[in-house]
């Protein structure tokens, strides 16, 4: 018993490992193996993908793993990295132009907690936030329409996910969806572009002002302080016309036989 602990400690495989979200054309990952001295991961081979050298892992705290060299074994290729730790059960792979974002064993359902995404016009967030919310939206990745259509089912999941990671705050979250929103072919452009010179200040991200609904009083009242529409002036009654000198006989006639 006391040795089956010391080789797990040793090395550690994932079984069936999926990621929650994969830019297009990506290899699939065959195996992932943690041990005490690299980290393996084979992925079947695609003649056109080649991950660059500076590919790196990205466990749950961000704390990143470079590649270190690439193996060949049959038909599949095996990216070795400096060891993540063999308690790590989600990270992420990240290259150049591929992504594998959240990858962890199938055999276990995943879950995180669900951020409810509220806008707030007064919020500030850091550079580092603001960059990360450009980086792991893969809005670039986006513009290709079959795969934001194959994948978009996945991204609120996936938004989860990058919350619970990098703890942003519920009006990140919804700026990451708005990044992630197609209304047309180009991305979401009412946020504001990346700042080209980094700064330790924090800084406002300019969205639209949302229009100002009126409350159930201001709606009353506003009602009431519309001008009411005149009406129209009544006719002018007409003058009674005075009875002929027969018609006075007939009237005295009839009452003085009622008499």
């Amino acid at each position: 018993m006391q040795l089956l602990g010391i080789i797990m400690m040793q090395a550690m495989t994932m079984f069936q490992p999926e990621a929650l979200l994969e830019t297009k054309g990506c290899g699939r990952i065959v195996s992932v193996e943690m041990a005490r001295q690299e980290t393996r991961i084979r992925m079947q081979r695609e003649d056109s993908l080649t991950l660059p050298m500076g590919t790196y892992l990205s466990d749950e705290a961000d704390h990143r793993y470079p590649l270190l060299r690439i193996e060949r074994e049959d038909s599949d290729r095996v990216y070795v990295f400096a060891p993540i730790p063999t308690t790590t059960r989600i990270f992420d792979v990240i290259a150049t132009h591929h992504r594998w974002m959240g990858v962890h064993s199938a055999i276990r359902s995943v879950r995180f907690p669900v951020v409810r995404q509220k806008y707030d016009d007064s919020a500030v967030i850091p550079d580092s936030i603001h960059q990360i919310i450009h980086d792991v939206s893969l809005e670039a990745f986006l513009d290709d329409e079959a795969w934001y259509h194959a994948v978009k089912s996945r991204l609120p999941l996936y938004r989860d996910y990058v919350a619970w990671k990098w703890q942003l705050s519920p009006h990140a979250v919804f700026l990451l969806r708005r990044l992630q929103e197609r209304t047309s072919q180009t991305a979401a452009s009412s946020i504001s572009p990346i700042p080209t010179q980094s700064s330790a200040t924090f800084i406002p991200y300019s969205e639209p002002q949302r229009p100002r609904r009126r409350n159930f009083f201001q709606r009353l009242f506003g009602r009431s302080r519309r001008k009411e529409t005149p009406a129209p002036p009544a006719a002018p009654q007409q003058k009674p016309r005075p009875l002929s000198r027969f018609e006075q006989k007939m009237l005295q006639e009839s009452r003085t036989r009622g008499n």
